[in-house]
């Protein structure tokens, strides 16, 4: 039973500390190459198909 217990405290630790690491992985995460707009990374014969129409 003792060992019940000391694997189910450990899987309550990795749970409560999944969430903040989660959170803070996402707001420390690098985003200075994300681009507002979208990019087109086709082919070059495929690109006339695909240009924005104004």
């Amino acid at each position: 039973m003792q060992k019940w217990k000391l694997a189910g405290f450990i899987a309550t630790a990795v749970i409560v500390l999944t969430i903040p690491i989660y959170i803070a992985s996402f707001y420390l995460k690098d985003n200075s190459q994300v681009s507002d707009e979208a990019q087109y990374i086709g082919r070059e014969r495929c690109k006339n198909c695909h240009q924005k129409i104004i």
